[in-house]
């Protein structure tokens, strides 16, 4: 008959509870380590192609343009020179055409600095020309604006000039020289020269001088025959 060893047993339990009780412990996390080194970046992707303008865009500017220089003196007393080319047809009826009576033809055009102006509702800055033409060198009525006209300084001031001068005014000149228009393309080329006397929002003298090199509509609507 086998003897039963007490003390073999006690020893394996005690063994066995040291096992399970080291298995249940964790020891502390360790130092984290250094970063690794960054990679080395990549490659620059190809550029994405130019997007094409606006519906409208070069309709409203293809058909020429008014270069304007404009000197004279600001309401608060300093010299200015201003040069801009206007080549944006409006969208007032009637900015952009002639129609003929007779041996004579009358101009209309207005110009702006930027497309979808309104001349009718002062939107932009915008010029135009009134000019009445008899057998090719016979200049009757003439007439120059400037509307909502923003001139930026260098000096960070800013004015507006809304103007109109017309043949006739005893405080302005107004001329019209190197006049030509070309029947089979509609081309007109012209200069005028507006002298203002005491200009009215600056309240000084103003010198405007526009080239105006435009192809325009014939408005058949309004031909007498």
């Amino acid at each position: 008959m086998r003897i039963f060893n007490f003390k073999v047993l006690c020893r394996a339990i005690c063994i066995l509870g040291i096992g399970l009780f080291l298995a249940n412990c964790e020891g502390e996390d360790g130092i984290n380590g250094l970063d690794g080194t960054d990679g080395i970046n990549g490659e620059n992707g190809l550029d994405g192609e130019n997007g094409e303008n606006g519906v409208g865009f070069d309709e409203l500017s293809k058909y020429g343009s008014i270069t304007l220089n404009i000197s004279g003196t600001r309401a608060d007393g300093e010299a200015f020179t201003h040069d801009e080319e206007l080549k944006f047809i409006t969208n007032e009826e009637g900015a952009n055409y002639f129609n003929t009576e007779g041996s004579t033809l009358t101009f209309e055009v207005d110009r702006a600095n930027s497309p979808g102006v309104n001349v009718n509702k002062s939107a932009g800055s915008a010029a135009g020309f009134y000019l009445e033409v008899t057998d090719d060198s016979d200049f009757g009525d003439i007439g120059f604006f400037l509307q909502n006209y923003t001139i930026l300084s260098d000096d960070l001031k800013l004015f507006t000039l809304d103007t109109y001068v017309e043949s006739g005014d005893k405080s302005s000149s107004l001329s019209v020289t190197d006049y030509s228009f070309d029947t089979t393309t509609n081309e007109l080329k012209c200069s005028f020269v507006v002298e203002i006397e005491n200009e009215r929002t600056t309240g000084n003298d103003m010198t405007i001088s526009a080239t105006i090199d435009v192809v325009v509509f014939e408005n058949i609507n309004i031909i007498r025959r």
